[in-house]
């Protein structure tokens, strides 16, 4: 088994995300570029299975087109949002896609993010983009987000949730996703009881 310390990295995080409430039951998917001789591989969680209870040996290995290098298991059924930003954007290191529930009301919403309710957000991360409705698991998907992609490093799907993606660690890509989901659960408190200013 190639990678063995990243393939635990993956665990490791989709079990927080589980723990946290960012996903549920299968949802949610994560990916980590490693290298491959020369070439960048990409380790991607599986289909089908809770993220919060990963094995290493669950995790596939992919090339950047999305052919499975790797692993008995089939790969997320987000493997083109997922290649699709590692291509478009070679200094990404991880991606993360979640259901978290505040940031998935909010894409519901239609109606984006603004970060300017928690200023601290937008010095940490800039804006957050929303993505139109486009089929999960599509490459349309990809191709909607991607005029977004290099303008925020993380967006709202349109009633599917948030991408996060970082160019350092999957660790920062996870505490991205996690400021993510904080900031929408204060902004729908604030939008409720209508102090939003």
């Amino acid at each position: 088994m190639r990678h063995p310390h990243e393939r635990q990295l993956i665990c490791d995080t989709g079990r927080l995300l589980w723990e946290r409430g960012h996903i549920a039951g299968y949802e949610g998917n994560l990916s980590l570029r490693v290298q491959h001789g020369r070439e960048s591989h990409l380790l991607i969680t599986p289909a089908g299975l809770c993220k919060g209870m990963l094995a290493p040996t669950d995790i596939v290995e992919i090339d950047l087109n999305g052919k499975q290098d790797s692993g008995s298991l089939r790969a997320t059924s987000e493997v083109a949002l997922h290649t699709g930003v590692y291509r478009l954007m070679p200094e990404t290191q991880a991606v993360i896609h979640t259901h978290s529930p505040h940031a998935t009301a909010c894409s519901a919403l239609a109606e984006g993010l603004d970060t300017t309710a928690l200023p601290e957000a937008a010095q940490a991360f800039g804006s957050v983009g929303l993505v139109p409705w486009a089929p999960a698991g599509s490459d349309e998907l990809y191709y909607t987000a991607r005029p977004l992609l290099a303008k925020h490093r993380a967006l709202l799907l349109e009633r599917h949730g948030m991408l996060c993606y970082s160019t350092s660690s999957l660790l920062d890509a996870f505490h991205l996703s996690e400021q993510v989901e904080h900031l929408a659960r204060i902004y729908l408190l604030l939008r409720t009881t209508g102090a939003l200013r």
